[in-house]
């Protein structure tokens, strides 16, 4: 059952790391989803990674 597991999900993960198809990497907590694969987010910023060394 979807619902259960949303329940599920939404009671025991407090944030999560979401890996779009273009490489972005988004953390934020998850908040809900449908079934079309949508999520909701909140408090969600992108993590960016460099490949340069900064002194």
């Amino acid at each position: 059952n979807l619902f259960l597991f949303c329940m599920y999900v939404c009671m025991y993960v407090e944030v999560i790391s979401v890996i779009t198809n273009d490489g972005r990497n988004i953390v934020g907590t998850l908040r809900g989803f449908d079934q079309a694969t949508n999520i909701i987010l909140d408090e969600s910023h992108e993590r960016v990674y460099s490949t340069k060394v900064s002194c």
